[in-house]
């Protein structure tokens, strides 16, 4: 996993430093406001305890729908993740994993700086997020056991995004998200196994007891001034701790298009 996120960021710096032509736009110019469609895949790989303490694996196909608004001071993004698939696998056991997420980045300007001789310009904001998470292998149950597991998160968050123009045409993005303080929902035995005592479906979480995070790195390319073309290396990773670990973790090579207005 730490080859495929290092050896992506390390192509687009190298593209990044040989590209020539600085276009010192204004930042709300700069800053891809619109609809932008986003599709990719990757690995992932998941484990879910309440289900086994085996890994499963596999692709996971992503698909991300977004809305974006800039003014003078600030602006926001209003996205929609899904990501579906039948077909992780622990050797011929598979399961269906679906997630899903409703997100809303809140976006300031927080000012610029160099790198290659170019200039970066940053903003971060706070993040309220809503995220499901689905799992339904596809073995037998043992009378009431219930072979499926979810989990869900409603979480505060921040977010920052960085964006370094090449040229007119091109520019590099970078952004994160990370969850700071969550309430949690878990299934969850109804006697837990190892203690003997009911264990809460619903708790407070913070990152290290509930982590929901996205590290995006990529290239946009503007065809016209009102369309542009993306192609981005995505990292995610989710651990929730306080019941049965759950912990996954994937890598995408994503494709967008966007429309500005």
């Amino acid at each position: 996993m730490l080859k495929r996120i290092i050896i992506p960021i390390i192509l687009i710096l190298m593209m990044a430093s040989s590209l020539s032509g600085q276009n010192d736009q204004d930042r709300q110019t700069i800053f891809p406001r619109g609809i932008a469609i986003d599709y990719g895949l990757g690995s992932y790989s998941v484990r879910d305890e309440y289900i086994s303490k085996e890994k499963y694996s596999g692709a996971l196909p992503y698909f991300t729908a977004s809305w974006s608004r800039f003014q003078e001071k600030g602006g926001y993004c209003l996205g929609l993740e899904f990501r579906s698939s039948d077909e992780i696998k622990n050797f011929n056991i598979n399961t269906q994993i679906i997630q899903f997420a409703l997100y809303r980045d809140y976006l300031y300007r927080v000012g610029k700086f160099s790198l290659f001789s170019k200039h970066v310009y940053a903003f971060l904001g706070p993040t309220p997020e809503f995220y499901f998470y689905y799992n339904q292998p596809n073995i037998s149950r043992n009378g009431l056991y219930l072979n499926l597991s979810f989990a869900s998160l409603l979480s505060l968050g921040c977010n920052g995004q960085f964006i370094m123009p090449l040229r007119q045409d091109l520019q590099a993005e970078g952004s994160f998200r990370i969850s700071l303080l969550s309430v949690g929902l878990r299934m969850v035995e109804l006697v837990d196994r190892d203690v003997g005592t009911d264990q809460p479906p619903l708790k407070f979480l913070t990152p290290f007891s509930g982590l929901n995070s996205t590290v995006n790195l990529g290239l946009r390319y503007y065809l016209l001034r009102s369309f542009s073309l993306k192609l981005a290396y995505k990292v995610q990773i989710l651990r929730i701790t306080p019941w049965d670990e759950l912990i996954s973790a994937s890598d995408n090579l994503t494709a967008s298009v966007s429309y500005h207005f």
